[in-house]
């Protein structure tokens, strides 16, 4: 069930990855929310990402309280554990 979950959020990272890059070249699509959601969700299965992530954030003391709920509610729904 854990590979699941991690290949889930893998895939759906890549997946606003890639509309994310579509979006910088159409004026329709918002490309640097896409890219910031597809980073965060793909930062799930990769440890290194997610230390990056955490350090880009931490100096946002709201916006790292906003992830820190967002990120309880993905593991929840995932069922993902603290350590993946």
């Amino acid at each position: 069930m854990r590979y699941v979950a991690s290949a889930t959020t893998r895939i759906i990272g890549i997946l606003f990855i890639l509309i994310g890059i579509a979006g910088l070249f159409l004026p329709v699509l918002q490309g640097m929310l896409f890219l910031a959601l597809g980073l965060y969700f793909y930062s799930f299965s990769s440890p290194r990402l997610r230390a990056w992530v955490d350090a880009k954030i931490a100096p946002y003391p709201k916006l790292a309280y906003a992830c820190a709920r967002i990120d309880a509610g993905i593991r929840r729904v995932f069922r993902l554990e603290e350590n993946l």
